[in-house]
């Protein structure tokens, strides 16, 4: 019998505590920190458009409508700097691993009579028989 209440407890628990969290973006389950990312952007942008909405239908005040805006428009401007931010890594890495490989590959030597690229460990040119 304690055990059931002890049970119901802690899913009665396991079921709120969601509630209590100040963060609801950990609750929406989304894979790679891009995703999340673009998903804020358009709930930013979503709710800037709902903000104009409300102001254009007279439920809020020019003061309120200028706070909340500024608000939105910051928040909007800080994700997009973490999306470039991002973005910038990412090429950064893949300019790295484009360079790491080039640096990986044999490199064959050149003829000074034809300008052919030949194999390193060539005696004589592919293309003019010439002597390196």
């Amino acid at each position: 019998m304690i055990i059931a209440y002890f049970i119901a407890i802690l899913l009665l628990l396991w079921f709120i505590y969601p509630l209590f969290q100040g963060n609801m973006d950990k609750i929406i389950a989304v894979e790679g920190e891009s995703d999340n990312l673009e998903y804020l952007k358009k709930r930013v942008y979503t709710n800037i458009k709902e903000l104009e909405f409300d102001f254009s239908m007279g439920r809020l005040s020019d003061e309120d409508f200028n706070r909340i805006r500024q608000k939105f428009t910051s928040e909007a401007s800080r994700v997009l700097r973490r999306i470039d931010l991002l973005n910038q890594k990412n090429y950064s890495k893949m300019i790295e691993a484009d360079l790491k490989q080039l640096s990986s590959k044999k490199k064959g030597h050149f003829c000074p009579q034809c300008g052919e690229e030949n194999p390193t460990h060539a005696k004589f040119c592919v293309a003019c028989g010439g002597k390196f």
